[in-house]
């Protein structure tokens, strides 16, 4: 599973241009992950990466 840097929000628009769709957001532990998508012929929708994003320093 690829990841994906996706504190300064550079990324997120990135995929979007591309087609890729964010399909739910959850936190595990301290960390928030994000999973994307993007539909290819054949299928609905194919779950291709995960993206964490780190907290920002100084924050809980």
């Amino acid at each position: 599973m690829a990841q994906i840097d996706g504190t300064n929000g550079g990324s997120r628009r990135v995929l979007e241009k591309c087609g890729f769709q964010k399909m739910k957001a959850y936190r595990d532990g301290a960390i928030d992950v994000e999973e994307w998508a993007i539909a290819r012929p054949g299928t609905v929708l194919e779950k291709v990466f995960e993206v964490q994003v780190a907290p920002v320093a100084g924050v809980v």
